[in-house]
C-alpha cells in the first residue's frame, strides 16, 4: 500500500481520467499524469491572475514516481505546491490521489524564457503573486 499523501497544497485541481489518457487496459497513460499537474498548475495560476503569459515557461525537469495506477473514469485531486521560486525559474511538486491513496507523486521546473529560449528573470507580477 502506498504512504498516505504528505503534500500541503497551494492549490488542489479534481478532475477525471478521460478515455483518450487510458491505455488499451484501461489504466492512465504514463504521459497524463504531468498533464494533470500542468492543469493544476494552470488553475492554480489562474486563481491567481497570473496565467498571462503561460508559453514563456518551458519545462527543464520533470520526474514522477508511480505508486499505483488511476483507471479510466477514476476521480482525481491533483495537489499542487510551488516548491521554490528562484530568479527565472519555479518548482513545483505535486501529488495526484484517487481511490484515497497517492497514485503519483512528482516534480517539475518551469524556466521563464525570452524570445529566443533564454532565461530571463521572472516577472515582478510573477515573483509578487506567488
Amino acid at each position: 500500500m502506498s504512504r498516505a499523501p504528505q503534500l500541503q497544497p497551494h492549490h488542489i485541481e479534481r478532475l477525471r481520467v478521460t478515455w483518450p489518457d487510458t491505455d488499451a487496459a484501461g489504466g492512465m497513460h504514463f504521459s497524463a499524469g504531468l498533464r494533470y499537474a500542468e492543469t493544476a498548475e494552470a488553475g492554480f495560476r489562474r486563481t491567481l491572475g497570473i496565467l498571462g503569459d503561460w508559453g514563456q515557461y518551458p519545462r527543464r525537469t520533470i520526474s514522477a514516481t508511480f505508486h499505483a495506477m488511476p483507471q479510466f473514469d477514476d476521480e482525481l485531486e491533483v495537489r499542487l505546491r510551488l516548491d521554490a521560486i528562484g530568479t527565472t525559474s519555479m518548482s513545483w511538486a505535486w501529488e495526484i490521489v484517487c481511490r484515497a491513496q497517492l497514485c503519483i507523486d512528482g516534480r517539475h521546473v518551469a524556466v521563464h524564457v525570452d524570445a529566443e529560449q533564454r532565461p530571463q528573470a521572472l516577472p515582478p507580477n510573477v515573483r509578487r503573486d506567488t
